[in-house]
């Protein structure tokens, strides 16, 4: 239930001070389901968004590659209306997929998401401690 351990320098740069942080409770996320979790504030905040699809869990930072805006327009919008495999970037429709991150159509096609790591432990979603 962890999304891809490696991780770039950015990512790792970025996910620093939050390694072990609480992202959402298991019984709060529906399947399928996706939330914005936003961790820190000012220039060290970032937002995460947690995705359950078919009992599997992934996070990706809530950033389009492409216009590097958050993916939902009306707040907990993600998925395509039509695919719930799918989240949607509603400034320019691009589809990824919700457990790759993986852009399958639209402007940054080819292109995926960042991934964030995340471990379940008693229940809770948190950011890697490591990976």
């Amino acid at each position: 239930m962890t999304a891809p351990a490696s991780i770039g320098p950015r990512m790792a740069m970025l996910l620093g001070p939050f390694r072990g942080s609480a992202l959402i409770a298991t019984a709060d996320l529906a399947d399928p389901g996706a939330e914005s979790v936003i961790l820190g504030s000012g220039m060290d905040r970032i937002d995460i968004v947690v995705v359950r699809l078919g009992g599997e869990i992934r996070a990706f930072l809530n950033e389009c590659p492409h216009a590097l805006t958050t993916l939902e327009t009306f707040d907990g919008r993600f998925f395509d209306a039509d695919d719930p495999s799918l989240l949607v970037c509603s400034t320019h429709g691009a589809r990824f997929s919700a457990l790759t991150g993986l852009c399958v159509a639209g402007p940054c096609l080819g292109r995926a998401l960042a991934a964030v790591p995340v471990a379940v432990d008693d229940g809770i979603i948190r950011v890697a401690a490591d990976g």
